[in-house]
């Protein structure tokens, strides 16, 4: 009988059976055994701070309610099971040889019981106790063996429960870990879009489609280089709570990593969709109070609805391309993918494949437009443009792939090879009397070409392996690119200084309306934007900000040159003003070295 019933106590345990089903099995089959009149099973309560130092009644047998009461909570060293667990062994009491006679078990009438410790995971936890109201009972030796094999049965359902319980907790962070951002605990990239599948699946059967917004931080990167990664991570768990805040409870908010979030919301139209965008960009451009700073951001939304057939991915990707035709637009905006931004998706995709060969297939060029001296109409110089020779399309104009190289990361490898290209011409130039020392060639250098830590080493490189003097060479750059970043602007003005080359800004007077960064930044030209050299001659608006411009330059001692002059008309009329240099159509288009260094 105690085989069998052992037996079954351990098919439950394999079986993983409630823990609690378990431990009722051995006070029943200890009764049952043993003939008890009375069975009692105490445990230390783990999960219990404030019951750390005293055994809870888990399973009985025969104990009547007012035996319960005073048995269901006490001293971990009090009594007959208190005493086999401080001893570690059996341990056998009757009311006469009892030390305490006043013991709940002795007060309740019980004349004799029996007790042994109760282990999980090693450690004494508590302990099985049997008595009986039978003076003549008397436990003998083999009574206590049967005891002690329910008790470790006991103990094998508390060892598996506790190793069960480790596994699933393992689990459960483990679960956590695979599927949670770790800085702002928000869903991350694999499980919004399991989310997403299962969105879709539930659009697809009730006609409801979901919708995903797609959130980038506009601006984050200065956040980060500026204050610190600790600021900006702050930034990004703050903007996480602002988030949560904005949306619906049932609505899903993932971050994908770095400044790129996700809301997912189902059973919304497009307006409402819209509407949720709203309600997000508000909260997000709201001033942010992180470490005694003021911090102020915007976002870029994209929406896609899946409206049809879509998978996750795609939908996703619909949204990431619709955020991005919104930043386009300019910060804090939002855009709603449909068949046009499809359509504009697809020719972006096509020209960064096509551009990404391009360079291995030598399909750019270098075109040079010559820079004149306004006063005797000498050419003086010539700026570098890059123009591509699509074997299908033919030549490419830098608006139609410039943008696309930059969001794709081939800007900087482009724009070193166009620095090299231009060195090695402008050289070569010299080198065959076409021109002198002093004239220059000028080249554009982008965003991220300014902010790249290699911007240094491919100047240096590129003047060097053509053999070209620092001072034959002018960067161009617009207002925008000098004042990103102030301070690491002025480390890298101050690095190209040393090589000797010249600085220019570009677009002159499209840009910052303060000027205070002319007298910060050492820069050597300004250059007139060609929207305020076309109204020359008929816009009497144009004429005074050129003049303005002309002036400036005067009183800060810089050379200026005006853009895109077409006409004699508009060149007379920078001559009046003063303007030293001019570039345009009027003297040249640009073109290759062989037909640009004809004009020196």
């Amino acid at each position: 009988m105690l085989l069998e019933c052992l037996f079954e106590i351990q098919r439950a345990i394999s079986r993983r059976e409630p823990i609690q089903t378990l431990l009722d099995a051995v006070t029943a089959g200890t009764a049952k055994l043993l003939g008890a009149e009375v069975v009692a099973l105490r445990l230390v309560d783990p999960d219990a701070e404030a019951d750390a130092g005293y055994l809870r009644l888990v399973s009985s047998v025969g104990v009547d309610p007012l035996l319960r009461e005073a048995i269901s909570r006490t001293p971990v060293g009090e009594g007959v099971g208190g005493q086999a667990m401080s001893e570690g062994q059996p341990v056998i009491a009757d009311l006469h040889g009892a030390s305490s006679p006043l013991h709940p078990l002795f007060q309740a009438g019980l004349h004799t019981a029996m007790a042994v410790p109760v282990h999980r995971d090693g450690r004494v936890v508590g302990s099985l106790l049997v008595a009986s109201y039978d003076d003549d009972r008397s436990y003998v030796p083999g009574d206590q063996e049967v005891l002690l094999a329910f008790a470790e049965h006991a103990s094998l359902a508390l060892n598996d429960a506790s190793a069960a319980e480790a596994i699933r907790q393992a689990y459960a962070v483990a679960l956590r870990q695979a599927t949670r951002d770790p800085l702002t605990d928000l869903a991350n990239r694999s499980l919004v879009l399991d989310r997403i599948r299962e969105a879709v699946a539930r659009g697809e059967a009730t006609g409801a489609a979901p919708a995903v917004l797609f959130v980038d931080l506009d601006g984050f990167k200065k956040i980060n280089d500026s204050l610190g990664h600790a600021v900006g991570d702050e930034v990004l768990i703050r903007i996480s709570d602002r988030l949560l805040g904005a949306v619906r409870p049932d609505d899903v908010v993932a971050r994908l990593g770095g400044d790129e979030f996700v809301v997912l919301c189902e059973g919304l139209d497009e307006r409402a969709s819209c509407e949720i965008a709203e309600s997000v960009l508000r909260t997000i451009a709201e001033p942010l109070p992180v470490y005694g700073r003021s911090v102020v951001l915007t976002a870029s939304i994209g929406i896609a609805r899946a409206v049809g057939p879509h998978q996750a991915e795609d939908l996703l990707r619909d949204a990431d391309v619709a955020m991005y035709k919104a930043k386009a637009a300019g910060p804090g905006r939002m855009e709603v993918f449909d068949q046009d931004v499809r359509v504009q998706m697809l020719e972006r995709l096509e020209i960064e494949q096509s551009l990404r060969r391009a360079l291995e297939r030598e399909e750019l060029r270098v075109h040079f437009q010559p820079v004149v001296e306004v006063a005797s109409g000498a050419t003086i110089g010539a700026e570098a443009l890059v123009r591509w020779e699509h074997p299908q399309h033919g030549f490419v104009m830098p608006s139609s792939f410039v943008h696309v190289a930059e969001e794709a990361g081939l800007i900087v490898s482009i724009g070193a090879w166009v620095l090299e290209e231009a060195c090695r011409e402008r050289a070569r130039w010299e080198a065959t009397g076409l021109c002198g020392p002093g004239h220059r060639v000028s080249v554009n250098l982008s965003a991220r070409q300014f902010a790249d830590p290699g911007l240094f080493a491919a100047v240096e490189a590129a003047l060097r392996t053509s053999g070209l003097a620092g001072g034959a060479l002018c960067l161009e750059l617009t207002e925008s690119v000098l004042m990103d970043d102030a301070d690491a602007t002025l480390a890298t003005l101050g690095d190209l200084r040393r090589l000797g080359v010249q600085l220019a800004v570009d677009d002159f007077g499209t840009g910052y309306s303060s000027l205070s960064y002319l007298k910060r930044f050492v820069v050597d030209e300004l250059k007139i934007d060609q929207g305020f050299v076309r109204g020359l001659g008929v816009d009497r608006g144009d004429e005074v900000m050129v003049r303005a411009i002309v002036g400036l330059a005067a009183a800060l001692g810089l050379e200026v040159v005006a853009e895109g002059v077409e006409t004699p008309e508009q060149l007379a009329v920078l001559r009046s003003l003063g303007c030293h240099r001019a570039q345009g159509y009027l003297f040249g288009r640009p073109g290759p070295g062989w037909q640009a260094g004809a004009h020196w």
